[in-house]
């Protein structure tokens, strides 16, 4: 969730803390802080063409892809049954 242009003043994140695709949390440190400056594990995350077409078009450039879909190893369950394991440090 990174602004568009660099450049350009940084708008607030959206306050989105669910997965576009799975609808899990998507543990996304600017939604939860309100501020692009805070670190997030997805600065190190890469998403992929593919993964990013994936989100439906009304969410796109609002809601944050979590780490499981990022990594490929979300599980195809329920949201309530569904585990997330983030490192302490919010880490993916």
């Amino acid at each position: 969730m990174t602004p568009a242009d660099p450049a350009s003043p940084s708008p607030a994140p959206t306050r989105s803390l669910r997965c576009p695709l799975c609808g899990g949390p998507n543990a996304c440190a600017a939604a939860s802080t309100g501020s692009f400056d805070a670190p997030c594990w997805c600065r190190d995350a890469t998403f992929t063409s593919e993964l990013l077409a994936r989100v439906p078009p009304a969410e796109r450039g609002r809601s944050g892809i979590c780490c499981a879909c990022a990594e490929g190893t979300a599980v195809d369950a329920p949201t309530d049954a569904r585990t997330y394991a983030f490192k302490a440090d919010g880490e993916c």
